[in-house]
């Protein structure tokens, strides 16, 4: 609802209210046992100057993505490459989101000698995603919610420029200012990772043929939460957090392969062992 329809919603509520309870409704609105909020008197007497906000549209924007790619790839006969990077920067529709990435994918394929071979692949990447949670209820951190609670009539700012605070209103009692929370509850999350394996093959004889592969994975997280103590946000006491996390994972191939024909018999034999963490 726009401001003029809140008004009128807000001030029938506040009718029913009291009329439901025996309270006399006749005089003005603003003396009533439940009296209707003089904002709502001053929109339905179309007083001029009052706010009406599109709370969502005030944290609601056009996002634009932007990819930048790089590739490169060639070698001569023995030796083989191609490597791809990637930036990725994309704002988020919500005030204040922003998404980016960072990441590269490189092969190698060698044949050294002409009994040696060697595949290497590697993908590192590394994100920085930035922005509050946008769900939630009016309550929480949820931008959406709170955007969807906060009054019409309820000005985004103050004259001074400070935040409007929408506390203990009595219409609809408290939710923290939707762009205070936007700009100003910090929540930043970074992730690096690589993933990479390297495999060589090595012919003893043309029948017997030597495989060897080496490859893991490192993922590291951060996170950062930082909510401020302020009235627009409804909170008391400053809190936070900060946490990371690490994970590895490792794995070896040892295999020895025999293949071997006899007119039309073919005989055919595997070895290996492999360790993973």
């Amino acid at each position: 609802m726009n401001a003029a329809e809140q008004a009128r919603q807000a001030y029938w509520a506040c009718y029913n209210r009291n009329t439901d309870l025996g309270n006399p409704v006749s005089g003005d609105p603003l003396t009533w046992a439940f009296a209707v909020p003089p904002i709502v008197m001053d929109i339905l007497d179309g007083k001029p100057g009052t706010p009406d906000v599109d709370w969502l549209g005030e944290v609601l924007r056009v996002a634009p993505v932007k990819r930048y790619q790089l590739s490169t790839s060639g070698g001569t006969e023995g030796f083989k490459y191609a490597i791809n990077g990637e930036y990725i920067n994309q704002d988020g529709i919500i005030l204040m989101s922003n998404f980016k990435r960072y990441s590269m994918q490189a092969n190698f394929d060698g044949q050294l000698t002409k009994r040696f071979s060697v595949k290497v692949n590697l993908n590192p990447s590394y994100t920085i995603d930035t922005g509050n949670e946008p769900g939630g209820t009016g309550y929480g951190q949820g931008i959406i919610g709170a955007a969807c609670a906060n009054n019409p009539y309820t000005p985004t700012y103050n004259a001074d420029g400070t935040y409007s605070v929408n506390n203990q209103l009595a219409e609809t009692g408290s939710y923290p200012n939707a762009v205070a929370i936007a700009n100003e509850v910090i929540n930043i999350n970074k992730r690096g990772s690589f993933r990479g394996n390297i495999s060589t093959q090595y012919t003893i004889l043309d029948e017997l043929k030597f495989n060897v592969m080496l490859g893991g994975s490192f993922i590291g997280n951060k996170g950062l939460n930082f909510i401020p103590k302020a009235p627009e946000l409804i909170t008391n006491t400053a809190s936070g957090r900060d946490d990371s996390g690490l994970a590895l994972h490792w794995i070896n191939e040892y295999i020895l392969n025999y293949n071997k024909s006899f007119g039309d018999s073919q005989l055919e034999g595997l070895v290996g062992f492999t360790a993973e963490k």
